[in-house]
């Protein structure tokens, strides 16, 4: 189950295999990366951060936390570009595997 979300005007979906695709036309087209872990210099600030056609996207900011009672990592994101919410519930491995 991708993570779906609007940010300036394109519809993303942050898929479990680390792939960003924008929707358009009923159409998915895989058009970057998405990762959680921090690289080289990057502050650990819990963000998720993203390209789209080979351009790093501006990072999209992720609040996580435990379901009960299955002990699931959920994460929420927010931006201020994003026109809406999704609650993405997933295994801890599947966020820090790239």
């Amino acid at each position: 189950m991708p993570i779906t979300m609007t940010v300036q005007g394109k519809t993303l979906l942050f898929l479990p295999n680390g792939d960003v695709a924008v929707s358009a036309d009923n159409q998915q087209t895989v058009e970057g990366k998405w990762r959680s872990a921090v690289s080289g210099a990057e502050p650990k600030d819990n963000k998720i951060r993203y390209t789209l056609g080979g351009a790093d996207q501006t990072p999209i900011q992720a609040l996580y936390s435990f379901s009960d009672p299955s002990n699931q990592l959920q994460v929420i994101l927010a931006s201020r570009s994003m026109t809406a919410t999704t609650l993405f519930i997933t295994c801890l491995t599947t966020m820090v595997m790239h």
